[in-house]
């Protein structure tokens, strides 16, 4: 899928950074305040995530997993960015990592591509911080240490479907992740 995109604006903001456990013990609100005073915008249980592949010099943006996904899909494919992204010379362009929340989108972070191998690891691991950031403060958004629900995630999603997608997260995606840091 590929769009037009000329509006872009390159948005790398400075995060606060926390553990999953310290996000577990946090409640709802607290961690919506976070978003909030970092990216203006309070998460609701319809936002989405999506990675997308902008090329400055044609203005076309290529959009990743068929676009937006929610966080229970999200945890299964960032793992299948990160390693295209690592294998290939893609100096020419830029990716983002962006939240939608209903017509509303926030660019949360970006990664230069690159040619050379070390530069893309570098760069990646930087990116990848941030991206693994927001996802262990979205899962502490909906749920608890207790792995109980701590606020409704999606009408369209059971509990349970989320609690799979976060076990999975932290047994098996969340270790390949930390490989590229």
């Amino acid at each position: 899928m590929s769009v037009e995109l000329s509006d872009f604006k390159s948005n790398n903001y400075d995060v606060k950074i926390l553990t999953l456990d310290e996000y577990f013990k946090m409640d709802a609100k607290e961690i919506n305040e976070i978003f909030d005073n970092e990216f203006g915008i309070k998460i609701s249980p319809g936002s989405n995530f999506m990675i997308s592949m902008f090329n400055p010099n044609t203005t076309e943006r290529t959009v990743y997993f068929d676009g937006a996904i929610p966080l229970h899909e999200f945890i299964y494919s960032i793992h299948i960015f990160c390693d295209e992204y690592i294998k290939r010379d893609n100096k020419d362009n830029i990716y983002i990592f962006s939240i939608l929340k209903e017509t509303t989108y926030i660019n949360i972070a970006t990664l230069n591509g690159y040619s050379l191998y070390e530069e893309r690891k570098e760069g990646l691991r930087l990116f990848l911080k941030t991206v693994i950031n927001i996802i262990e403060r979205m899962i502490g958004l909906y749920m608890n240490e207790n792995h109980k629900k701590k606020l409704s995630y999606r009408i369209d999603t059971t509990f349970k479907t989320f609690e799979t997608s976060v076990n999975d997260y932290i047994k098996t995606v969340k270790p390949i992740l930390l490989k590229y840091l």
